[in-house]
């Protein structure tokens, strides 16, 4: 009886995790019209100083923090993300994770490959992209939106399924970040 009840406890606190995840993601659009002029304005900045280096192919997403671009490193012949800041000067908390992930090794983390500097125009403070490795997949969004779709008698097994999967993978690679004395400020 008390390991069914650890297990629905579990399975709540799972479920209360990406809910979070999920919710953060949806509350984080920036507005559509200054960003979208910034964002212009840091793609030609960025392709006059790194084109010959990346070429940008569609957009990924965007969040609080910035936005993502598909894009091929034509160096390497490879697949990457390139993500651009809204501010010129990323938060502290962007800065830490790039350095985190440029030398973790983890199967839950995405590698950052190197940081490329760009500046914006004449007497302009420097702006920022991190390049990383390109992971295809759907994103959280999608998947949420796909579980909402299926037959309600089918919902129940198959959510629960995912969130176990997903969710204790989460919550592992969360423990053993913390275990290292990384700590992720988004899920405090």
């Amino acid at each position: 009886a008390r390991r069914g009840a650890r297990q629905a406890e579990l399975r709540g606190l799972e479920r209360g995790v990406l809910l979070r995840i999920a919710e953060r993601t949806a509350l984080c659009r920036p507005a559509s019209g200054a960003d979208a002029r910034a964002a212009d304005e840091l793609i030609r900045a960025f392709e006059a100083a790194h084109g010959d280096h990346y070429q940008l192919l569609k957009p990924l997403g965007e969040g609080r923090q910035g936005f993502t671009f598909f894009a091929e490193d034509r160096y390497r012949s490879i697949s990457v993300c390139v993500k651009f800041f809204w501010a010129a000067q990323p938060p502290l908390s962007a800065r830490r994770a790039w350095q985190i992930t440029s030398t973790l090794q983890h199967p839950g983390v995405v590698p950052t490959f190197t940081v490329e500097r760009f500046t914006l125009g004449v007497n302009c403070d420097p702006a920022f992209a991190v390049v990383s490795q390109y992971v295809d997949g759907r994103s959280l969004e999608t998947v949420c939106q796909q579980l909402s779709s299926l037959d309600p008698g089918h919902r129940p097994a198959v959510h629960d399924a995912f969130v176990r999967e997903v969710g204790m993978g989460l919550c592992a690679l969360i423990q053993e970040l913390h275990d290292k004395g990384i700590f992720h400020g988004d899920l405090h």
